[in-house]
């Protein structure tokens, strides 16, 4: 019978090499390959007109804050198939604008999170946008200013006024808000640290988010959207100490605004958390007829805290819903208005607008 001859240790040594030679060899081809598909989703993307985070920009359109957790990235584009998204270098979502106020010109401030940023329109179709164009064909010059940023809530809102916005001196505030504060409205523990300075991606994340490949396998075929329902709650009612806490953000917002000498006018948010809202809505706000009513009752448990709080400062409110019905042509999911919603939200709040700027001290005008 014959044997394999035992192997010596130059034998070994060599089979060792060529397993490293290999290895080296899959690796680097599988960084070329990378590299190579990179290329091509780059070279792809550029010839759409799009721009190179076109697949990422819900991670690339924040950057790290030690006081809220995120603000807006200024100088941020994204240009994609569906949306157009500019932030100026001032951190406010639309065109350039200089901090210093020209003479002869009103200045109108929206405050909220995504519902005043225009989460699901392009550039130009927000209501800030559209509100501003109101005035196009008249004398008076007016700015409004998009304050809305994804994700915040009225404890992130606060401080953007007061640090971000106060500076731009607006003559009038309007607050379109209070979704974002369902979370902490019915937890226990409102105090909670991401009730007051959201959770931003990690530095590895939004490294990561840098290549277009890793957008579109991440975000475009795999990625999941979630929604805010009932579920995702910890509760349908508000907690004594969460209500207490959403009422004491609403007056010290309206507090830090006057301060500034600002009309100021709180709104109730268009929402499908609504008695009249369209029943196509209601799939967003849970899965079951208990969530779902429980959903709508907290959202008139706000509405009424909004409106309590904005009587007790003795400033306008005006709830949005009434003249804004919460259907599926105003509204694409549970809060976020369609280009038809922001227009009616535009048509509405210049009403509005018309008749607080009259009301703007004297030495303002």
């Amino acid at each position: 019978m014959n044997e394999d001859s035992p192997q010596t240790p130059e034998d070994r040594a060599s089979k060792r090499r060529r397993k490293r030679v290999v290895l080296l060899f899959l690796v680097l081809l599988s960084v070329v390959t990378l590299i190579s598909a990179e290329v091509v989703v780059r070279v792809y993307v550029y010839l759409r007109g799009w721009t190179s985070n076109c697949y990422a920009g819900n991670v690339d359109l924040f950057q790290p804050h030690p006081e809220t957790g995120y603000v807006l990235r200024p100088g941020f584009r994204l240009q994609s198939g569906v949306w157009k998204i500019s932030i100026n270098e001032a951190g406010f979502r639309g065109p350039e604008i200089a901090q210093k106020k020209q003479p002869g010109t009103k200045r109108v401030v929206m405050l909220g999170g995504s519902s005043v940023f225009g989460y699901l329109v392009s550039d130009n179709q927000e209501a800030a946008r559209l509100l501003e164009g109101e005035w196009g064909d008249e004398e008076l010059t007016v700015e409004v200013i998009n304050g809305g940023v994804p994700g915040h809530n009225l404890n992130q809102t606060r401080w953007r006024f007061e640090n971000q916005i106060a500076p731009f001196d607006p003559d009038l505030v309007i607050l379109y808000l209070g979704w974002n504060d369902l979370g902490y409205i019915v937890s226990e523990d409102p105090q909670a640290e991401p009730f007051h300075k959201r959770p931003v991606a990690s530095t590895l994340t939004r490294a990561t988010n840098r290549s277009t490949l890793y957008g579109l396998i991440a975000y475009r075929l795999i990625d999941s959207r979630a929604t805010l329902s009932a579920e995702t709650l910890t509760a349908t009612k508000p907690s004594a100490a969460g209500g207490k806490l959403f009422r004491e953000n609403v007056s010290g917002l309206l507090g830090a605004a006057k301060r500034r000498g600002c009309q100021v006018v709180v709104c109730a948010q268009v929402t499908a958390a609504h008695p009249k809202s369209d029943k196509a809505l209601h799939s967003f706000l849970g899965s079951n007829s208990e969530s779902r009513r429980g959903m709508i009752n907290l959202g008139e448990w706000q509405r009424s805290a909004l409106r309590e709080e904005a009587e007790r400062a003795g400033v306008r409110f005006a709830d949005l819903n009434e003249s804004i019905p919460p259907n599926t042509d105003n509204l694409r999911d549970y809060v976020h208005l369609s280009e038809a919603g922001e227009q009616r939200l535009a048509r509405e709040l210049a009403k509005i607008v018309r008749r607080e700027l009259d009301l703007v001290p004297f030495e303002k005008r």
